[in-house]
C-alpha cells in the first residue's frame, strides 16, 4: 500500500478498497438506517448528504485511508471504515481519527473489528506514520466501545462534536505491532 492510504487490504473474511463515487446507493441505504445512525456523531439523512460525506472520505482516504468494507465470499458492500482528518488533537496537524460504519445485518460477529484492525495496521505500517490514532464514539455507543477496546484503544476523555459529548479514545504508534 502506498502512503498516500488507497491500496485495497484483506482479512480473513473482509476486503477493504478504496470507496468510489458508484458506492453512494448502498451507502445511503446503510447510513439511513435509523438503527445504524442513531448513535453515530454524524447523520446525514438523505442521499445528498451521504454524497457530500462520500466526497469528502474519497478526498480524506487519500490522505490517512478510507476504505469501502465488502465481505470477501460475495463481495457485498456492508459499510465503510477509515480515517477523518481529526483536528481537535495535539498537534497542530490533523491526526487520524478512525470511524467504522457497518450494515445492521452484519453487527455483532466481529467484523467492525476486523475492518478497523486491518485500516489500523495499515495506517501504522506508514513509512510517515502518525504518533497516534484517535476515535470518537458516543458515551452510550457501547458496541462501537467494546470495538475501540478490543483493537487496545483507551478512553482519553469527553470531547464535543458537532454539539454532541463524545468519548475521545487514542492508540499510541509507539510499542504497537501491527
Amino acid at each position: 500500500m502506498s502512503d498516500a492510504g488507497v491500496g485495497t487490504l484483506e482479512t480473513p473474511r473482509l476486503l477493504l478498497r478504496p470507496l468510489v463515487p458508484g458506492d453512494l446507493d448502498r451507502l445511503t441505504e446503510i447510513w439511513t438506517d435509523p438503527e445504524v445512525s442513531r448513535l453515530l456523531l454524524t447523520r446525514p439523512r438523505s442521499r445528498a448528504g451521504v454524497e457530500e460525506k462520500l466526497g469528502a472520505m474519497i478526498e480524506h482516504g487519500r490522505q490517512f485511508g478510507m476504505w469501502a468494507v465488502a465481505l470477501r465470499a460475495t463481495g457485498e458492500l456492508i459499510g465503510r471504515c477509515g480515517f477523518y482528518p481529526y483536528a481537535g488533537g495535539l498537534s497542530d496537524a490533523p491526526e487520524p481519527e478512525l470511524a467504522f460504519l457497518l450494515a445492521r445485518a452484519h453487527w455483532g460477529v466481529g467484523l467492525a473489528s476486523e475492518a478497523a484492525r486491518a485500516a489500523l495496521d495499515a495506517l501504522f505500517r506508514r513509512r510517515a506514520r502518525p504518533a497516534r490514532a484517535i476515535a470518537l464514539v458516543r458515551p452510550e455507543h457501547a458496541a462501537s466501545r467494546r470495538v475501540l477496546h478490543k483493537l487496545g484503544m483507551r478512553e482519553q476523555g469527553l470531547v464535543v462534536v458537532n454539539g454532541a459529548e463524545a468519548a475521545l479514545y487514542a492508540i499510541s504508534a509507539e510499542g504497537r505491532e501491527p
